[in-house]
């Protein structure tokens, strides 16, 4: 039976205005009206509630929409933080600026030098909201063909970006013209967090490319496993929650039944569906059903450093979502992130040679071990074997968060 806040909060969505969810704070419940807004066309209106400018700065800084915030609100936010979320709003308006130019310098080069590749997240998400240049992003990324990453290395370094010869786990990072770029030779990596067929699903990207751009469908389904990854891993913020809605109302014909299909292939589709549902909720008008996780999410920050309940997370979810007593997910856990398996290994920088050679796993775990001495690493190794003593209360909360995602 609909409860009579919920009752009331959708119907305040409906009219454009939220009243103040139960349990949220006033100012994440404000903030969520912002952005709603924003996403809908709507102008903002300060609520009948009292809230602080202060405490909604932090969140808006935290998740990055401060922009956003005075976009929406530039008349009506007191003198004193009017400084701090104009500089938020020119940063974003001019980096995306530089960006869009670097992206259109670096797409051509690719061209010219026949370079199979697309862009994925990033500006083309960003084209899909009300004011794509308001989209903050830390950097943007690129999906390269395995032939061609090094033409494509060697492209990047010709018009005027730096970046390791070495592939840092998942991509090549490149800096220059005060701009952040990676490159990809895949979309999902077979490991520990992911089965082989769901990998197997994204190995063939480049069939569903086309002139440097994804299919729509098709990169929303990768920008739910990558949300999913992120949940697990770390933690994600309303901004990742915010792509989903944009493309549920702006994404050029959508096709949900393929969509669906693909989700419950990949066995990802009750991930998806509560994701969708917490959408709804903050930017649409659902039922509010899901406080604890929007709470949550809100906490987070951009990527989930800000709420100390993602620490470790990769350990705890490894631990929540494995089988047997406690005991041996502990060791398990330290034996996988001490000797990784060889589907781990054979993308591991400077361990390719493993490739079709099992035998040679040894050789690699000793290659891993040299590798993370180089980059001294060595907090990072003493932090995961004291990971694995994790209190299992904390086991037990990130598990019960997981469920509540479909997880």
């Amino acid at each position: 039976m609909e409860t009579e806040c919920a009752r009331l909060c959708k119907t305040a969505r409906d009219k454009g205005k939220r009243v103040m969810d139960v349990k949220l704070s006033a100012e994440k419940s404000f903030l969520l009206q912002i952005l709603s807004d924003h996403l809908n066309g709507r102008q903002t209106a300060l609520p009948e509630y009292e809230f602080d400018w202060t405490e909604l700065s932090r969140l808006a800084r935290i998740h990055q929409v401060d922009g956003i915030v005075y976009y929406q609100c530039k008349k009506n936010i007191p003198a004193e933080f009017a400084d701090s979320f104009k500089k938020g709003y020119s940063a974003a308006t001019f980096y995306y600026t530089n960006r869009v130019k670097a992206v259109e310098e670096i797409t051509a080069a690719f061209k010219e030098n026949d370079i199979k590749y697309f862009a994925i997240k990033g500006l083309d998400v960003a084209s899909l909201y009300p004011v794509p240049a308001l989209r903050t992003m830390g950097d943007c990324d690129f999906v390269v063909d395995t032939d061609d990453m090094e033409k494509a290395k060697s492209v990047l370094s010709k018009i005027g970006y730096t970046g390791e010869d070495v592939q840092n786990l998942q991509e090549w990072a490149f800096d220059g013209k005060g701009l952040h770029f990676e490159l990809h030779d895949s979309l999902v990596k077979y490991d520990e967090k992911t089965e082989k067929y769901q990998s197997d699903f994204f190995a063939d990207y480049m069939d569903h490319a086309t002139d440097g751009k994804l299919d729509w469908n098709y990169h929303y389904i990768y920008l739910i496993m990558h949300l999913r990854r992120h949940i697990i891993n770390g933690g994600a913020g309303i901004r990742q929650f915010m792509d989903l809605a944009v493309f549920r109302n702006n994404a050029p014909s959508p096709d949900w039944n393929w969509i669906e299909e693909k989700l419950q292939a990949l066995s990802i589709a009750d991930f998806a569906h509560v994701c969708n549902s917490v959408t709804e909720e903050c930017f649409g008008a659902g039922e509010v059903t899901n406080i604890s996780v929007i709470d949550r999410i809100l906490d987070n920050g951009v990527f989930g450093f800000e709420n100390s309940d993602n620490d470790s997370n990769i350990t705890k979810s490894d631990m929540a979502m494995g089988k047997g007593p406690m005991w041996f997910r502990r060791f398990t856990g330290l034996m996988k992130s001490t000797f990784p398996g060889y589907d781990v290994m054979v993308s591991y920088p400077g361990c390719g040679f493993v490739k079709n050679r099992k035998y040679l796993l040894p050789a690699a775990w000793i290659r891993r071990f040299f590798y993370l001495l180089r980059r001294k690493d060595f907090d990072k190794a003493k932090s995961t074997i004291n990971q694995s003593f994790i209190p299992e209360d904390e086991i037990k909360k990130q598990q019960d968060f997981l469920s509540k995602m479909g997880l």
